[in-house]
């Protein structure tokens, strides 16, 4: 139950209540900048995307395959908190550091763009910035 809480205030939990609030355009004009100012890079089966306490210093988005986001318990247990699938954009953490892991569940490939090129460039366009 308490680990149940800690998920609901995380800021992934936050992140992904946002994300799935937004409306189709508002995701379509972020994904378009994103695969303009992106690099692919692939991962292979359990490959570390990133890991808990890495400073946040990228957005992802899934181009094929899947990535999973998780914590692990006091006990050892793998507590998997989320799933993104091929279109799915993630990495969009409150914080400066990334309260989750994630891994490829699968060959994956994953578009990466730079935090601050983000910013950058919501700083010049009103209409990403409201994104």
């Amino acid at each position: 139950m308490l680990s149940d809480l800690a998920v609901l205030n995380s800021s992934r939990y936050r992140t992904d209540v946002f994300l799935a609030t937004m409306g189709s355009r508002d995701v379509s004009s972020l994904a378009y900048t994103l695969e303009r100012l992106g690099t692919r890079k692939l991962f292979g089966r359990n490959d570390e995307v990133y890991g808990d306490g890495e400073k946040v210093d990228y957005f992802f988005k899934v181009i094929s395959g899947a990535v999973r986001a998780y914590e692990i318990a006091f006990d050892g247990r793998r507590l998997v908190s989320a799933f993104y699938l091929p279109g799915d954009i993630f990495g969009f953490d409150m914080s400066k550091r990334h309260l989750f892991s994630t891994e490829a569940i699968v060959e994956t490939e994953v578009l990466l763009v730079k935090r601050h090129t983000i910013m950058s460039a919501a700083e010049q366009d009103i209409d990403l910035a409201k994104d």
